[in-house]
C-alpha cells in the first residue's frame, strides 16, 4: 500500500458532519438516572487504528461468521428481544424502567461514539480494497465504537437478571446475543462490542443502588412457580387439568392465569402426577 493510501485509511472517520437528530442526544446535559456518571473515563481508550493488523484481523474474523441475518434483525430490537422472552415465561416486562434505561443511556453512548468517530467495518474494508459482505441494519448509522447495542444489551440484561434472578442465566444469554448479533451482521468490530460491554457493566454498577431506578417498584413482579406451558388444576373443584397459556395481572393487581385469578387454580402435587 502506498504512503498516501495508508494516510487516507488511517485518517478515515465515520462522518464529517453530525445529523441533527444525533445532535439532540449530544446536547443533552442531563443524564437522567445516570446523573453523575463520568463519561470522560471512557474517552481515552481509542480503538485499533484503521490500517493496523489488529483491525485487519477483526475484519477477517467477522467476515467468516456465518450469515444469520434473521437473527441479527430480531436482536436489533433490544426492547422487544427481552420482552418476548419474559412474556413467554409469564413474567412482567417493566416497560417504564427499560424505556428509561434506553433513553438515559443514549446521550452517553452518542458522546462516546462521536468522540472516537470510528468508521464501520464496511467503510474500512472498502478503503482497503477488500471484499466485505455487510448485512446493513437501520440502526447502524452512527460511528462504530463503542457498540451501543452491546452497551444497552448488557445494561438491560443485568437489570432484568437482578429483577428475575431465577432466570438470570437465560437473560444474560439474551444480552450477549444482542451484542454478538452486531458481529453477525458485520456492522461492528469485535473491539466495538468488547468496549461496549465494559461500558454497559459500568453503567449498571453506577445506577444499581440509586433511588431513581426504583428497583423496589419491581417487587410486584410475578415470580410464582408456574410458567406458560405448565399444566395446573382448575375448575369448580380444582381437579380439571388446564394448560397455562398466559400469566398476568388484573385491574386490582391480582395475579391471573388465563385471565382468571390465581386462587382459582392449584399446582399439581407430585403424588397426583402418577
Amino acid at each position: 500500500m502506498k504512503l498516501f493510501d495508508k494516510i487516507y485509511v488511517e485518517q478515515l472517520t465515520h462522518t464529517d458532519s453530525i445529523p441533527e437528530k444525533h445532535k439532540k442526544h449530544l446536547d443533552r446535559k442531563d443524564f437522567g438516572i445516570f446523573k453523575g456518571f463520568d463519561v470522560t473515563q471512557f474517552m481515552s481508550t481509542p480503538p485499533p487504528k484503521n490500517n493496523s493488523n489488529e483491525t485487519l484481523q477483526e475484519m477477517l474474523y467477522i467476515e467468516k461468521i456465518p450469515d444469520m441475518l434473521p437473527f441479527a434483525r430480531k436482536a436489533d430490537k433490544i426492547k422487544e428481544y427481552f420482552k418476548d422472552y419474559l412474556e413467554k415465561k409469564g413474567l412482567r416486562f417493566p416497560t417504564e424502567e427499560i424505556s428509561t434505561l434506553l433513553h438515559d443511556s443514549r446521550p452517553i453512548i452518542y458522546k462516546l461514539k462521536y468522540h472516537y468517530n470510528r468508521p464501520r467495518p464496511i467503510k474500512v474494508a472498502t478503503a482497503l480494497g477488500l471484499q466485505f459482505h455487510e448485512q446493513p441494519l437501520a440502526s447502524s448509522k452512527t460511528p462504530s465504537y463503542p457498540s451501543g447495542h452491546s452497551i444497552q444489551g448488557i445494561l438491560i440484561g443485568k437489570y432484568l437478571a437482578t429483577v428475575y434472578p431465577k432466570y438470570s442465566t437465560e437473560i444474560m444469554k439474551l444480552a450477549h446475543d444482542i451484542s454478538n448479533s452486531r458481529l453477525i451482521a458485520k456492522v461492528h468490530f469485535p473491539s466495538d462490542s468488547k468496549f461496549g460491554l465494559q461500558i454497559g457493566r459500568e453503567l449498571f454498577r453506577h445506577i444499581k443502588n440509586t433511588a431513581e431506578l426504583k428497583m423496589d417498584k419491581l417487587s410486584e413482579a410475578i415470580t410464582i412457580p408456574i410458567e406458560v406451558g405448565d399444566t395446573i388444576l382448575g375448575g369448580k373443584f380444582k381437579n380439571k387439568k388446564i394448560v397455562v397459556k398466559n400469566i398476568g395481572r388484573n385491574e386490582k393487581g391480582d395475579i391471573t392465569i388465563n385471565g382468571r385469578p390465581l386462587l382459582k387454580y392449584r399446582i399439581i402435587k407430585d403424588t397426583e402426577k402418577k
